[in-house]
């Protein structure tokens, strides 16, 4: 399971994700992205040393930009994450066995730029399935573009922006990012 880090730096802002076993698809249905979801949400509500700056679900993945408190924490909420919802899965398909590729992965994001480009890209990633991002419901850049969010840790960015078009300024940053780098 994802205890191992892979890029640890000295950084507020992580890069983390996954993907699945054999690149099978583990979000088969929306209740699937659904039970992720709300147990992102519920690992990173209050009291917790880890809160959710992005996010993007893709059948077999997932990336999230995190925000660490307490050096250690992302490890306890990724496995946390991961093993419940291995458990959903497996128990939900009549399947055994691993669901996620292995350890999951993390880069720490070092600057302003960094972040920005990272939530960009997740943002964007529904392209790669041919889906507008402001039409999928599996990334967090519906929340962004509405300027509102009850559980993700958003102050970064619109604090960053400034804007009072905050909407049209995300929407005009997240263009001009590429998919990947």
């Amino acid at each position: 399971m994802p205890w191992r880090y892979q890029s640890r730096g000295e950084a507020d802002f992580y890069y983390v994700f996954n993907s699945s076993y054999q690149n099978e698809t583990i979000f088969r249905s929306p209740e699937d992205y659904r039970k992720f979801v709300g147990r992102i949400r519920q690992l990173s509500g209050a009291g917790s040393a880890v809160r959710v700056v992005a996010y993007s679900i893709n059948r077999n993945s997932f990336h999230m930009v995190l925000k660490e408190d307490r050096k250690g924490s992302i490890a306890d909420f990724v496995h946390k994450l991961s093993v419940s919802y291995a458990m959903y899965h497996n128990s939900r398909y009549k399947v055994k066995g691993r669901v996620f590729r292995g350890p999951y992965k993390e880069l720490a994001l070092a600057s302003d730029h960094e972040l920005l480009d990272k939530i960009a890209q997740l943002h964007k990633m529904p392209l790669l399935y041919q889906s507008k991002p402001e039409k999928y419901l599996w990334t967090s850049y519906r929340s962004y573009i509405r300027g509102n969010s009850t559980w993700l840790f958003m102050e970064p960015v619109i604090d960053y922006f400034n804007s009072v078009n905050f909407a049209k300024a995300i929407m005009s940053y997240t263009d001009s990012v590429p998919l990947s780098e």
